[in-house]
């Protein structure tokens, strides 16, 4: 339903067809109101509820959060051209980053939560990897 209901509000000019990172940042970070054509990004259940994660997400994800355990380089390359999700990613990787501080940095936490909308990855716990 919410779905159907975002492609209407799409359709309409009500959502943004963009994702700005920086407002997302804003409002899962520092508490600040997104302007209403990108609150479905900023709004965690809104968004893990319209985001599809392809493989190649799943696989950026999951190498991601595995560079931070090992204590890798914090420059992550995301291979990919105009167009393919970078924004959409960063997003994403914001939220589950968000997900992590709601959680203390407890990946079976961050697991439990992020399986409730279909996304199943390896969740390592960063307690010491993060300031949260």
């Amino acid at each position: 339903m919410m779905v159907t209901n975002n492609l209407r509000l799409l359709a309409e000019g009500r959502i943004s067809p963009a994702v700005d990172v920086y407002v997302v940042y804003r409002a899962l970070f520092h508490n600040e109101q997104p302007p209403e054509l990108h609150r479905t990004y900023c709004v965690p259940d809104q968004f893990l509820s319209v985001t599809y994660v392809t493989h190649a997400f799943r696989h950026y994800l999951e190498d991601f959060l595995g560079k931070l355990t090992r204590n890798e380089p914090e420059v992550y390359a995301l291979p990919a051209l105009l167009g393919s999700g970078k924004s959409h990613f960063l997003a994403l990787l914001l939220h589950v980053i968000a997900l992590y501080r709601r959680c203390n940095g407890i990946g079976e936490c961050v697991g439990k939560e992020l399986g409730k909308y279909g996304l199943i990855i390896n969740t390592p716990t960063l307690v010491g990897y993060l300031r949260l």
